[in-house]
């Protein structure tokens, strides 16, 4: 679980419901044409193409993934820890998270049973429900990962706390269960790397490495309103709080701020098209985070603390290949005019993160070879239709941007397949396909249209 800009909001395109006064023009020609064409693309079709047109290759391998299986696994031992702690789980959204794997595995997964109490979300399809709760399960795993390296001093008091609160951190409005999970994420990095961590005193995390002691003051902020003040707290509250040794260890202070729900109102999902793309673009708009807060603020120069770390904690749905992944993104802002204490202790911290980040689960199935497909069969009597009026403006009048991307824009009908095509498919291709109907000097609306509909179908479709 790793970790840019936002390229689709997946929450605004699952489930999206079409405009009823809107009608599609159906053409039933030959797609002879059809099949050469697609020939003919898909031999370039190597590279993909964003929003922001930076260019990305095809992955020819699927990214490493765990089985839902040892999700299950992972709760069932978070359970089993908290219940000889004797922590009660009855009733919680431990016990739902479950009963929820426990129906996936058995393939009636039913959230709608489930989650009783979270119908009002913003959840429109069992899609939804699966992302939501994996953006939930995979925190708890990464927390159970820590516990199982070394136990924190004055864990239990945190985890009691962190069981309550809503099913999804998007729904919360009691912040107390969400600020301790968020608290035992941060010190899971440290636990990871062996660190002695105490969760007992005011400070939220003091981690102890041989040579250094850190002190870190946690803060989930809610809004891009709240950042700056937030911040300020967090500086006041480790100045107060901080000795100048501990144990004989310097004692250097850090800021370490949640900014999901700054980057992304909706505390939801993101959509990117590679494992990549998905990395730059939560990186991007966790960048612009900072960048917004440096223009406003005078981050580093407070005594004793020497980094401030931004993380955004959110799941991808990638589309090449088809892959949902958690992402805790990090970035470090350390002090810029440090000493040698100072950049030591930056080299120890950045040893610790790496050491947790980069380590892979021995349980992951590793990723698999993929054949990019160069030939399409498309059979006959197969059907295209498309909106005209869309169409029409975008590449006639140039105007897509007024167009929603959940707009559908076409259907293509293979036999008893039904693939249907909305403006956010277009998004993604659409230099490619204005650089084709250029070359191919295309300026019948149902030539544009099938050119349109051949390249996205190719892009939704790269592989053997």
């Amino acid at each position: 679980m790793a970790g840019c800009g936002i390229f689709l909001y997946a929450d605004e395109v699952v489930g999206a419901v079409d405009d009823p006064k809107r009608t599609l023009k159906y053409f039933s020609n030959p797609l002879y044409g059809f099949l050469k064409f697609f020939i003919n693309c898909c031999a370039k079709f190597e590279r993909l193409i964003s929003m922001e047109e930076k260019k990305y290759n095809l992955p020819l391998q699927t990214l490493p993934s765990l089985e839902y299986f040892h999700h299950y696994q992972d709760l069932v031992e978070l359970n089993e820890y908290l219940s000889l702690k004797g922590i009660k789980l009855k009733n919680t959204r431990i016990e739902r998270y479950l009963d929820y794997f426990s129906l996936v595995l058995e393939k009636d997964a039913d959230p709608w049973r489930v989650f009783k109490n979270s119908l009002a979300g913003p959840f429109e399809s069992p899609l939804d429900w699966e992302l939501y709760v994996l953006r939930e399960v995979h925190e708890l795993m990464w927390i159970l990962r820590g516990l199982k390296c070394k136990e924190p001093l004055g864990g239990d008091e945190k985890l009691e706390l962190m069981i309550g609160g809503s099913d999804f951190a998007a729904l919360d409005k009691d912040s107390d269960s969400r600020n301790a999970q968020f608290e035992l994420r941060i010190a899971s990095y440290f636990l990871q790397y062996g660190c002695h961590v105490d969760l007992t005193t005011e400070t939220d995390v003091i981690a102890f490495s041989k040579k250094a002691a850190f002190y870190i003051e946690c803060k989930r902020i809610a809004s891009s309103k709240q950042l700056r003040k937030r911040i300020r707290d967090a500086e006041a509250q480790l100045l107060k709080r901080m000795p100048k040794k501990r144990d004989g260890r310097n004692v250097f202070g850090c800021v370490a701020a949640d900014v999901t729900k700054v980057a992304y109102k909706h505390n939801g999902l993101t959509f990117a098209v590679t494992g990549d793309h998905a990395k730059d673009t939560i990186q991007k708009d966790l960048k612009k985070v900072v960048s917004h807060l440096e223009s406003n603020s005078d981050l580093g120069i407070k005594g004793g603390i020497f980094n401030y770390w931004f993380q955004i904690h959110i799941p991808s749905l990638v589309s090449h290949p088809a892959s949902v992944s958690t992402r805790f993104s990090s970035f470090h802002r350390f002090k810029e005019h440090a000493n040698r204490k100072e950049i030591k202790a930056a080299k120890i911290f950045c040893e610790i993160f790496e050491s947790a980040s980069l380590s892979s689960d021995k349980r992951e199935t590793p990723p698999q070879e993929l054949k990019r497909r160069t030939r399409f069969h498309i059979p006959a009597g197969a059907v295209y239709s498309f909106d005209d009026d869309v169409v029409c403006s975008v590449f006639k009048e140039k105007e897509i941007k007024k167009w929603p991307i959940e707009t559908r824009l076409a259907v293509l009908e293979v036999g008893d397949d039904v693939h249907y095509f909305h403006v956010a498919d277009l998004e993604m291709v659409l230099p490619e396909v204005r650089k084709a109907i250029h070359e191919n000097r295309y300026e019948k609306l149902e030539e544009i249209a099938l050119v349109m509909i051949a390249i996205m179908f190719a892009f939704r479709f790269p592989y053997e």
